[in-house]
């Protein structure tokens, strides 16, 4: 699955190889506790092996604290990322549309009003979609192209604490190498809001489909036990509707908890999509259509003449 990542982490083979022999010998036994939580820095141990990439044996551990799920480090990730959307995603069109519903759906229970940064946001899609509904919605992605969406491309880096009302992060937890440093990231930008998807880990194994074993790309997997303690470092409230997450700067009653769980569930995302699909009018269209125009016409002057 998954929108590109937003940290390059280790490169080439495994760091220190040589000072980690003991480690190493430690990881082919299940439970030993071998590294430590890259989210909590928790103790971690091994609970199973598996295969990337068809060709690498690569460990899981389990963390004793906060009960997510992380690959050993990964020494393969550079090669993971021939290309920054996996061949294999191909839900990636349909995941755009629900998440679509979602963003919206919270945006509208809990009366977001500003400017919106798609974290992580590819090729643009779900920026180009909150656009042509009328939000002032932005992306940052230090690896893919947002070829719906290049007007609207912000540097990550210069993104700054309350630039955006809200922000998401769409299939993006589950490839940060330094989660812990990543959300760290997403949470100073202090928005009203963050929408985050990822699969729930709930102490899966070797065969659980999110892992992603084929493609490598996949290498932390976060327990709603994790999501609460991070949002909870961060001084925020948190909500859990299955593979969507919400955190929120203002705390949640129980009306809008409910509210928000109806409209994030399948159904209730369902009913969100027919509802935007009916109201769709391209409203930011036209003017993104000048604003890319002029963009294209600076970056002709400015270059050189043969």
């Amino acid at each position: 699955m998954g929108a590109a990542r937003m940290s390059i982490g280790f490169r080439g083979s495994f760091p220190h190889m040589s000072d980690r022999q003991s480690e190493v010998a430690n990881l082919r036994c299940p439970g030993s506790v071998v590294d430590t939580c890259r989210a909590c820095g928790g103790a971690a141990a091994v609970v199973f092996e598996t295969t990337i990439l068809g060709r690498y044996s690569v460990n899981f551990l389990k963390c004793q604290v906060c009960e997510s799920l992380q690959s050993q480090s990964p020494f393969w990730i550079a090669e993971s990322y021939t290309a920054a959307i996996a061949a294999t995603d191909t839900g990636a069109m349909v995941r755009n549309l629900q998440c679509h519903a979602a963003v919206y759906a919270v945006a509208a229970l809990c009366r977001v009003r500003g400017r919106f940064l798609d974290a992580g946001g590819g090729a643009g899609v779900l920026c180009r979609l909150l656009r042509d509904h009328g939000f002032d919605a932005h992306l940052a992605d230090k690896y893919s192209d947002p070829v719906f969406a290049r007007a609207f491309s912000i540097p990550i880096d210069e993104c700054q604490a309350g630039d955006f009302a809200l922000v998401s992060a769409v299939e993006v937890l589950e490839h940060f190498e330094d989660p812990a440093g990543e959300i760290d990231r997403l949470f100073a930008l202090r928005p009203d809001v963050i929408v985050a998807t990822t699969q729930v880990y709930r102490g899966e194994d070797k065969d659980w489909w999110y892992l992603s074993a084929q493609t490598g790309q996949h290498v932390f997997f976060y327990s709603e036990k994790c999501l609460e303690l991070l949002a909870r470092k961060h001084g925020f409230y948190y909500l859990c509707a299955d593979w969507i997450h919400v955190f929120s700067a203002k705390p949640l009653g129980l009306v809008r908890r409910v509210a928000l769980r109806l409209l994030l569930s399948n159904a209730g995302l369902g009913m969100v999509r027919l509802w935007l699909a009916a109201r769709l009018r391209g409203r930011f269209a036209d003017r993104d259509h000048v604003t890319a125009c002029e963009q294209l016409a600076t970056r002709q002057s400015e270059r050189p003449n043969d």
